[in-house]
């Protein structure tokens, strides 16, 4: 959600309650709420309007939209569930959430705690979100490109430099 989108919520939100919404009121809530989209934001400000007298704050609109999105995830057919949270490949119970009683693929060193265990198993989970973003993004001009590496970047550098040396 981008800024003007905050703007047109907190209209909403002040013609209902009266608050006089600055500048400041302006970035607090769009630091809250930009990586919602815009129409689940809408919802959770209107059904909060209906139900509630509270004061409402960013905090509210984040629980109601975490709600709906849960509620969606949980009514889902198990088989969709992995798809709807973004993390394909990684051991689920028939709920769609994590089986953390899965046998670990890997042997842990026995000396490692708990906490290097822990640290391990999300790394794993990250390198898989990221190799499943990288199949399924498609190579042409438009797809954004992974950021390069130190060696690319410090090789640009030096033409860049070579160039503006001319």
């Amino acid at each position: 959600m981008n800024r003007d989108d905050v703007i047109d919520l907190l209209t909403i939100v002040s013609a209902a309650d009266n608050r006089q919404v600055t500048a400041p009121d302006i970035v607090v809530w769009h630091e809250h709420l930009e990586r919602y989209e815009r129409d689940e934001c809408l919802d959770a400000i209107m059904s909060h309007q209906r139900e509630s007298t509270e004061y409402l704050q960013p905090a509210h609109v984040i629980q109601r939209v975490r709600a709906k999105r849960n509620d969606m995830i949980e009514r889902a057919d198990p088989d969709d569930r992995p798809h709807m949270v973004g993390l394909n490949g990684v051991p689920r119970d028939r709920y769609g959430y994590v089986a953390k009683g899965e046998n670990d693929e890997i042997e842990y060193p026995a000396e490692w705690t708990s906490e290097q265990r822990l640290a391990h198993y999300w790394t794993q989970i990250e390198n898989r979100r990221d190799s499943e973003a990288l199949s399924a993004q498609s190579w042409d001009q438009t797809a954004p490109h992974m950021p390069a590496n130190a060696d690319v970047r410090a090789n640009c550098m030096r033409h860049i430099r070579s160039v503006l040396a001319r």
